[in-house]
């Protein structure tokens, strides 16, 4: 074991920068189309073949609040919904099922979820219970183990955030500190004995009393089919975990140029959303002062009205083409790709299904009822829909099929 991660620890540390060369890194142009203006809608239908909608069940036992999609899933046919400190699942029909595991201070029970992994080949589901453990169950809501973290991490009071389950053995976690900014991740078997670090190549800046100036919990660990993402949104890299020579090797650079969002100024841009498939990379960004359509936007947030400007600009890149694209909004201050199938909500995933055939959209039953009322010639699933529901129903679930 010992000499395993003696090995992994100088394999981590040296291949990002000595295996790959530049001509392999792919550098997205996020500057250039910024100075040059190019924003566009682009349609639904150029990279989705159909459209279906999925009501989930309604019943008390069910009824979901806001949903936070970087906690959901799509695989094997069932859903896993995260929502207020509970994770919900559903058949792929919409059906409730069970809600998996209950917070609690008893076995298999949560203080509250820091973040959901699901091993779908094995049917593991893995809850991140705080940076207390992490609690392993079967897809289907058996509690099998609890796994304590280490905690006091490298005794610069760093902690985990962000995980994934990397291999039958091994979990990558992200690790922040206020103390330190070294290092930026974490790679362990579940008995945290022998833990290898990596280090931070974009570090968060110290003051003068070298206290970090800023704790940022940003990263999305993620997998597009058989391969596993690290990324950071306060920096530039997307960075693959291979999982053959255990290392991370810098796969895609977003060329923020000027518009870096460390730089303290009016114009940063800010990433705060990544979708990656098998053909392409669905981006998030706030633009601040850049933000060509601005427009004022209000939500209720803990029973309060919260009104902001909101600076949202929506990007895809192509995998194969290596094309850039920041769009515009299809319909005035909605985002996403024009549904131009229906007719109906613009569409922008916020699940990707877990074998890269489907993405998902989760759509507010209000929203859906003023979108599709009174409209013609509507399909009958559509019909079928809105006969069965109400504003206080839980969201549709849009499933676009990719082409």
């Amino acid at each position: 074991m010992n000499v395993f991660f003696l090995l992994l620890s100088l394999i981590l540390f040296s291949c990002a920068e000595d295996h790959v060369s530049d001509s392999e890194i792919e550098i997205i142009p996020l500057a250039s189309c910024v100075d040059k203006g190019e924003y566009q809608v682009e349609k639904l239908s150029d990279y989705a073949k159909s459209l279906h909608y999925i009501p989930l069940e309604t019943n008390t036992a069910s009824l979901i609040g806001v949903v936070d999609v970087e906690k959901s899933f799509l695989g094997n046919n069932n859903f896993y919904l995260y929502s207020d400190n509970n994770l919900y699942k559903f058949s792929g029909t919409g059906r409730f099922l069970s809600q998996i595991g209950k917070s609690g201070g008893g076995p298999g029970e949560y203080v509250h979820i820091w973040d959901v992994d699901i091993d779908f080949s094995n049917d593991k589901l893995y809850i991140k219970n705080r940076d207390i453990s992490i609690l392993e169950y079967s897809t289907n809501g058996d509690f099998i183990r609890d796994i304590p973290i280490k905690q006091n991490i490298l005794e610069k009071g760093y902690y985990t955030q962000h995980f994934q389950q990397v291999s039958s053995e091994l979990f990558f976690f992200e690790i922040v500190s206020y103390l330190d900014n070294q290092y930026m991740g974490m790679l362990s078997d579940d008995s945290f004995e022998k833990p290898v670090y990596v280090l931070s190549h974009d570090p968060i800046p110290m003051d003068e009393n070298e206290n970090v100036v800023f704790v940022v919990m940003d990263a999305k660990i993620y997998k597009t089919g058989k391969d596993i993402y690290f990324h950071q949104l306060r920096s530039d890299t997307i960075y693959q975990i291979n999982t053959d020579s255990l290392c991370l090797i810098p796969q895609y650079i977003l060329d923020y140029g000027r518009y870096k969002p460390h730089d303290n100024n009016s114009e940063s841009i800010h990433s705060y959303r990544v979708i990656d498939s098998e053909k392409y990379i669905y981006w998030a960004f706030t633009f601040g002062d850049l933000a060509p359509e601005p427009f004022i936007h209000s939500v209720y947030r803990n029973g309060r009205l919260i009104t902001y400007t909101n600076t949202s600009v929506k990007a895809v890149y192509n995998k194969k083409t290596k094309a850039f694209k920041l769009l515009k909004q299809p319909i005035p201050k909605q985002f996403g790709l024009l549904n131009d199938l229906d007719g109906g909500v613009p569409f922008w995933p916020d699940i990707i299904s877990s074998d890269g055939k489907s993405m998902f959209m989760l759509c507010p039953a209000e929203t859906f009822i003023a979108t599709y009322s009174g409209k013609e010639n509507l399909s009958d699933e559509v019909k079928n829909i809105l006969s069965q529901i109400d504003e206080e129903s839980n969201p549709i679930i849009v499933r676009a099929d990719f082409k």
